[in-house]
């Protein structure tokens, strides 16, 4: 045998058995290569879908509550505040002096904006797992303001509080409910 010979053919054994297992290895490499290829996009696009889906899903729970609160209390809040006023005014006219309204006018208003008031704190009830924090805190300042109610009565029935004063304290009732749509306007969910 010649060498030509021997180098060719020992080339040919060695290129035949290390061929194999390259191909072998360029499988395996390939088809891990294409598996990375495939599984990143797919784990970033899981890992998007879920905080996009995150998101979503908070706001649309936020904006629920939003509305079944503003449904339980929607009405109630417009209510008392717009007796609130006419209370304000009647009681205004009253105490000035010109008694131009008559004293059974202004007990049916009382009445009306104590039964305001209760449907409102009724709403406020409804509503209350649906409040956030800070909606919470100004509710609570409006229920104090409304517990009010009854010594600014007093005051102007006895006349303990000038004219203006008990305007003044109707307006202190009437002006926490403005803080109120301020917040929810801020905080809207």
């Amino acid at each position: 045998m010649s060498r030509v010979n021997k180098i060719s053919r020992a080339a040919g054994q060695h290129r035949t058995q290390p061929s194999a297992a390259r191909a072998e290895f360029r499988q395996r490499s390939i088809q891990k290569t294409l598996a990375m290829l495939l599984v990143i996009p797919l784990v970033s696009l899981i890992g998007l879908w879920a905080f996009a889906a995150d998101n979503t899903i908070g706001t649309v729970l936020a904006k629920y509550k939003s509305d079944a609160a503003s449904q339980d209390m929607g009405s109630q809040t417009q209510a008392i505040l717009q007796n609130v006023a006419a209370e304000r005014k009647d009681t205004f006219v009253f105490q000035n002096g010109g008694r131009h309204i008559a004293r059974t006018a202004l007990d049916a208003q009382r009445a009306k904006t104590g039964a305001a008031a209760a449907a409102f704190r009724s709403g406020v009830a409804a509503a209350a797992g649906d409040l956030t924090a800070p909606t919470r805190s100004v509710i609570n300042a409006i229920l104090a303001e409304l517990a009010e109610l009854p010594a600014i009565r007093s005051a102007a029935d006895e006349q303990i509080l000038t004219p203006v004063e008990v305007f003044q304290a109707y307006d202190n009732v009437a002006s926490s409910f403005f803080t109120l749509a301020r917040s929810t306007e801020e905080n809207p969910y």
